[in-house]
């Protein structure tokens, strides 16, 4: 399996570049909303899966997007063998469990500070709550031979600002098919919680030159500030959360190295002596179970982990968990580390309310160390608030699972952010060398510095 991959990546690579796909949301036509088609206005496809590189659908489902002066409609088809499965309550924690439409929007793409309203709806019409934006919408849904669809009637008000002319939003429409193990994403396919694969919506009276459109967006990309780095130009990086000050040679090879908080100092001093930058591990969100109540941290915490048990998550509106973070940060870079791996930042997927406070977080330790390395490790719904914050990014688990298996994730989180100059890394675990080689091809083919860990992390590079 890894051979004929590899084989792939030399011949043909993987890279692309992030596109800009633009759709039109022009004037509902007359009548009632909610019916089977809008007449007259275009219809796009949903039809690529969220594997990387993306593949056409077995199931496509298609939609239509359009306004009046109250409200944004959005009326799809979805097609399908099976009945649709609708299962699920509004607060069910696992309501992706049933056939949905997923709708993602930005109503301004250019101000970080901006929300992702991210609303889901199963084949009843039942509008889910959990992990979903709090926005009040109207959902109608029904069948039809060989599938089912669904049209949102979303009011313009506080959380969503009545657009003008020629506003520019962004939109990602998701179906989700679990009886056929597939989940398609318009406009380009990927993870449906990518801030990176975003299409544009543009209001209009008329529709008009796509060329044109797609022109004047690619305009306002490139117009937007680049993101200064530390970082630019490394070639290098590892980390190691091993003790053993026999590594200090192996180590030095590398630009940059993350080191586990309770690392000997002796190999710190080592490493940036000979020129290597060290920056600590320094959790934002997660904290061993049996740490958090030995320091009494319970109250501060929002639970626990469901992905690692012994672990909690922690609320970063908390006032002692930010006293704790930068009383940390201080010791750390007193004991001469250069800067910051910040983990924990994933727990927005679980409370997607927390990501202005986590931006805050890391906003507020920028601020109190300006001159410190940061690395945000993974946290991608939040980053659209902290890239301008950050050194570098990393995203582990891009090319391996934790079993060591190949696993093809979508790359796209990082795009806006490395086109502006952010620095991009990758970080996996191997089981074998022909496992290494192949997922450092693939993380270079991608344009990421890769570091891929043979074994465990706590094992010498």
């Amino acid at each position: 399996m890894l051979r004929i991959l590899l084989a792939l990546l030399t011949l043909g690579g993987l890279a692309l570049a992030q596109r800009v796909v633009v759709a039109q949301a022009l004037p509902r036509p007359q009548g009632p909303w909610g019916v089977e088609s809008y007449p007259g206005l275009p219809v796009y496809s949903l039809r690529l899966t969220t594997t990387y590189p993306p593949e056409t659908a077995r199931f496509p489902g298609s939609f239509q997007v359009a306004y009046d002066g109250e409200a944004l409609y959005v009326l799809a088809r979805l097609e399908q063998e099976a009945p649709p499965k609708a299962e699920r309550g509004p607060d069910d924690p696992e309501w992706w469990q049933d056939d949905t439409l997923e709708v993602f929007l930005r109503w301004d793409p250019f101000d970080e500070e901006a929300p992702d309203l991210h609303l889901a709806v199963n084949p009843k019409g039942v509008r889910f709550r959990r992990y979903t934006a709090p926005l009040s919408y109207e959902a109608r849904t029904g069948t039809f031979p060989g599938g089912w669809w669904a049209a949102l009637r979303i009011p313009f008000g506080e959380a969503l600002p009545p657009p003008k002319p020629g506003s520019l939003w962004q939109l990602k429409v998701g179906r989700g098919h679990p009886s056929a193990q597939e989940y398609t994403l318009w406009p380009m396919g990927g993870s449906f919680h990518s801030p990176g694969n975003y299409g544009y919506l543009v209001f209009l009276q008329a529709p008009q030159d796509l060329e044109a459109l797609t022109a004047e967006v690619r305009a306002r990309e490139a117009a937007l500030p680049p993101i200064p780095s530390h970082l630019q130009g490394l070639k290098r990086w590892a980390l190691y959360y091993g003790g053993d000050p026999k590594t200090l040679a192996r180590l030095r090879a590398y630009d940059l190295v993350v080191l586990a908080r309770e690392a000997p100092l002796d190999l710190v001093r080592g490493l940036k002596e000979g020129g290597t930058k060290v920056v600590a591990y320094l959790p934002l969100g997660v904290v061993p179970r049996k740490e958090a109540e030995a320091r009494g941290w319970q109250h501060a915490a929002l639970g626990p982990n469901p992905y690692a048990p012994d672990a909690l998550l922690m609320d970063p509106a908390s006032p002692a968990w930010r006293a704790y973070v930068r009383a940390e940060a201080a010791r750390l870079l007193a004991l001469g580390f250069e800067g910051f791996f910040l983990d924990g930042l994933d727990l927005a997927d679980l409370y997607p309310e927390k990501i202005p406070a986590l931006a805050a977080l890391v906003r507020g330790l920028r601020q109190a160390e300006p001159g410190a390395l940061f690395l945000q490790h993974r946290g991608f719904r939040v980053l659209r608030r902290t890239a301008r914050y950050l050194d570098g990014v990393v995203y582990s688990g891009l090319s391996l699972d934790a079993a060591g298996r190949p696993s093809l994730a979508d790359p796209s989180p990082v795009w806006p952010f490395r086109s502006r100059g952010l620095p991009a890394l990758s970080l996996d675990v191997a089981p074998s060398l022909e496992a290494r080689a192949w997922a450092e091809q693939r993380a270079l083919e991608l344009g990421f510095v890769p570091y891929v860990a043979l074994g465990r992390l706590t094992d010498p590079p």
